[in-house]
């Protein structure tokens, strides 16, 4: 993917505090098949040298503001491939 490639030389760009690897990096994207696999994928890439972790927060909110929607929101977008979710439900 795209997104993970362009996220591959920060390690090499960002000064040495923020690449720490006592700090967490926090994903927030697509609460979607697209936007989970591109987490997996950056965790993936960068462990172990970085940790990432879903924004719980992020997703709260996300999902509390779709709730509050007069209509519901499609699952998904079309034509996107359904995949096991279960690693990234457990956090």
């Amino acid at each position: 993917m795209g997104i993970i490639k362009s996220f591959q030389d920060f390690v090499y760009c960002v000064e040495p505090y923020l690449s720490d690897k006592r700090n967490s990096i926090y994903y927030l994207g697509d609460l979607d098949y697209v936007g989970i696999t591109i987490f997996e994928g950056l965790q993936k890439a960068f462990y172990p040298s970085i940790t990432i972790e879903p924004f719980i927060p992020g997703y709260v909110k996300m999902i509390d503001k779709a709730n509050e929607l007069p209509f519901p929101l499609p699952f998904t977008k079309k034509g996107q491939k359904e995949r096991n979710l279960q690693e990234f439900l457990n956090y």
